[in-house]
């Protein structure tokens, strides 16, 4: 039996959890295998330090009511391990070129939880009241990205940097005044390359003409895989000096940062994921009149460097 202490209190896996495990996730597609597993339980800060999991979930239209009834059973059941919903949200569209062609996943939901630690999480995926819950999962998923996450390196103290969530009619937006959505788009393919790693045309066509453009919050999660070997330091310095470069202006356009955190186990994805962000903007409205302003022009060339693949999805706060 293994054991580790979770405020004060003593929680418990079963000395063949991995077998457990690698006997309820059978499903490739939807779930990690033994090999991810493994690694997972191998890992030196298994039962201490903390993480965030990280689901996207693309679905089938006629079972999105099952994944609905999973995502209530999950808050209990990570609260009861100590964890604790960081969001939930229904994606709208892929933001970026590189996942309109790979990963369209709109329709579909996400979902960030915190866990005090590895242990904690596993404690929850073998218990009972969870596995109830995931048989709901399985019917209504047609493809998952599943990704752990290490150490947020926002700090808790953000909301005196980033000062408190504001609508979006706080925010001035000079640089999309009097524009069509049609004007926009025009304005912002002049500036922007079409596809891979910014939106294409359509996306961008899509995000003007949104019902909610001008008023309602969207939560952008953000997916970076930088380049295997050396040059990964590149993309990682490249990733500093845009979230160096941007700060400012992305503040003033109410930008508001819940995660940043490197990707230390990918359970299940096509892609190497390697960094996740997840950003709340006042609308699209204010986020449009960021990328038009002239300090984030020249901030956003080095996110374009800054990963092999970028990606993001564009989503908004579950509201049930």
């Amino acid at each position: 039996m293994r054991t580790f202490f979770l405020r004060n209190q003593r929680i418990a896996l079963p000395p063949d959890a991995l077998q457990q495990l690698s006997g309820i996730t059978t499903d490739p597609r939807f779930n990690p295998g033994a090999a991810q597993w493994t690694t997972i339980f191998a890992h030196p800060d298994f039962t201490t330090a903390e993480i965030t999991v990280i689901e996207i979930a693309r679905l089938h239209p006629e079972h999105k009511s099952a994944y609905a009834t999973f995502i209530q059973a999950l808050r209990p059941c990570a609260e009861e391990v100590g964890g604790s919903i960081v969001a939930v949200t229904d994606i709208l569209f892929p933001g970026t070129g590189d996942l309109e062609q790979h990963m369209n996943f709109a329709g579909g939901m996400a979902w960030l939880a915190r866990f005090p630690s590895r242990a904690a999480y596993i404690a929850m995926v073998l218990n009972p009241t969870y596995q109830q819950a995931a048989a709901f999962r399985q019917e209504a998923l047609a493809e998952v990205i599943l990704l752990i996450a290490g150490r947020n390196t926002i700090p808790r103290t953000a909301a005196l940097l980033f000062g408190p969530e504001r609508p979006a009619s706080a925010f001035q937006t000079p640089y999309i005044a009097g524009k069509s959505p049609a004007q926009l788009v025009d304005a912002l393919m002049q500036i922007y390359p079409d596809g891979g790693a910014d939106p294409s045309r359509a996306q961008l066509t899509r995000l003007t003409e949104y019902a909610g453009f001008a008023s309602e919050p969207l939560y952008f999660l953000n997916l970076y895989a930088f380049a295997p070997g050396e040059a990964a330091t590149h993309d990682a310095r490249e990733h500093q000096a845009y979230n160096r470069q941007a700060l400012a202006t992305v503040r003033a356009h109410g930008g508001h940062p819940y995660l940043r955190a490197r990707v230390e186990h990918v359970l299940v994805s096509a892609i190497p994921w390697s960094l996740v962000v997840l950003v709340r903007w006042p609308s699209a409205a204010v986020f449009t009149d960021l990328r038009l302003t002239p300090t984030y022009i020249k901030a956003q060339r080095h996110r374009v460097q800054s990963a092999q693949t970028y990606g993001n999805f564009v989503t908004t706060k579950r509201r049930d």
